[in-house]
């Protein structure tokens, strides 16, 4: 009996010191940022905002420009230069800048998403 006594406080104590902790835990933002099936992450600061997010695909341009105008609507902006595209958008009070570059037969995408 005073195994059990003894197992219950231990787990009551553990629970009651963990579930604050998991409680207060920033969300994982990168889940609010879609990314193609076969992108390559090899950047990612997305614990808080602004968020960072950065990846290589082979998506056409115009399949990753779909994909973003699906969940966040027409850019407010678009402007190529040296041979890079920017969009931003701006959806439910958050901005996200998008830039889609050519880099060897593939594409890199580099977004940040702010508040």
């Amino acid at each position: 009996m005073k195994k059990i006594t003894s197992l219950l406080v231990l787990c009551s104590t553990v629970l009651c010191l963990t579930w604050p902790v998991a409680a207060i835990e920033p969300s994982n933002l990168s889940e609010n940022i879609p990314l193609p099936q076969d992108a390559r992450v090899f950047a990612r600061f997305d614990d808080n905002l602004p968020a960072v997010v950065n990846y290589f695909t082979r998506e056409s341009e115009q399949a990753i420009v779909s994909l973003y105008q699906q969940h966040y609507g027409e850019p407010s902006s678009r402007e190529r230069k040296r041979g890079r595209l920017t969009m931003v958008f701006s959806h439910e009070s958050a901005e996200l800048r998008l830039v889609i570059s050519e880099q060897d037969k593939q594409r890199q995408v580099d977004i940040l998403k702010m508040k």
